[in-house]
C-alpha cells in the first residue's frame, strides 16, 4: 500500500543518502509458510505494476520478534540500495536486542 495513506510517515538514513517515508510498504502475515511467502516475494517482480522497478531507490526490510525464554525483543534491519548504475548496494544489518524491564 502506498506511504502516504498510512498514518505515520518516518525518515530512513543511509551511510550515503537519506529517504522519506513516500513509498509502497509491504505487510507479511505471520501465519503464512516459508512457500506462501517465497511466492509473495516473487510477485513483487512479476505482478503489473511491479512493486520493485527501475525506479526504485531503495528496500528496506525491517521486522521484529519476541524470544519468550529471554524476555527479549530483537528489533532487525536489513538495506539494500540501488545505485544509478542499477548495482545493488547492500549495507550491514543492524540487530537491537532490548528487553522492557
Amino acid at each position: 500500500e502506498p506511504a502516504s495513506e498510512l498514518e505515520t510517515k518516518g525518515s530512513w538514513y543511509t551511510d550515503e543518502s537519506s529517504y522519506t517515508g513516500d513509498g509502497y510498504i509491504q505487510d507479511y502475515s505471520l501465519g503464512i509458510n516459508s512457500e506462501e511467502f517465497i511466492q509473495e516475494i516473487q510477485e513483487l517482480f512479476t505482478v503489473k505494476p511491479a512493486f520493485i522497478d527501475f525506479s526504485t531507490a531503495v528496500i528496506i526490510i525491517s521486522f521484529n520478534c519476541y524470544e519468550p525464554s529471554q524476555d527479549r525483543f530483537i528489533a532487525t534491519q536489513m538495506t539494500i540500495e540501488f545505485s544509478l548504475a542499477g548495482l545493488l548496494v547492500p549495507k550491514p544489518i543492524k540487530i537491537i536486542c532490548f528487553s522492557l524491564d
